[in-house]
């Protein structure tokens, strides 16, 4: 059996995260390895849709999952070489770099691209960025990608 290589990469849809797909995309074309693409629903997300018309706590996460395929669609339409390789999107809910790490172990990766910046606020200057949380505990190779790289 052939031991095949996967590389992880967040994405959170922002223009750097966009970015960072592209480079793992060259990456695992590159060198043959699979390609899962994680996105992670927070609690923010959560929030900003229950904060909607729709009160339903189920609801809510639905049309959150929802809208995370649908930017998914959006960006196998904007990276073609994404029919060349072998690739899986992932939804995972909950705190981000928790669940990236998580992902980093249940999906037996064996590196990991992540963009040195995402989404990002007032909860990043206070508490640290998720991408600084992951790399000083991530247990496999990690590539920290640029927007201007």
């Amino acid at each position: 059996m052939i031991n095949s290589k996967i590389v992880l990469v967040p994405i959170d849809f922002s223009k750097c995260s966009f970015k960072n797909l592209q480079n793992a995309v060259d990456l695992a074309k590159t060198f043959k390895y699979k390609l899962v693409v994680l996105h992670v629903i927070s609690m923010d997300e959560q929030l900003a849709a229950f904060c909607s018309k729709d009160k339903n706590a189920d609801a809510v996460k639905e049309k959150a999952k929802k809208r995370a395929f649908e930017m998914m669609d959006n960006m196998k339409r904007e990276i073609p070489e994404l029919k060349y390789i072998e690739h899986e999107f992932k939804i995972r809910e909950g705190v981000a770099y928790s669940e990236i790490l998580k992902e980093v172990k249940d999906s037996k990766a064996d590196v990991l691209v992540i963009g040195a910046k995402g989404l990002s606020d007032l909860n990043d200057f206070i508490y640290g960025s998720v991408t600084e949380k992951v790399i000083k505990k991530s247990p496999i190779t990690t590539i920290i990608t640029r927007k201007n790289a």
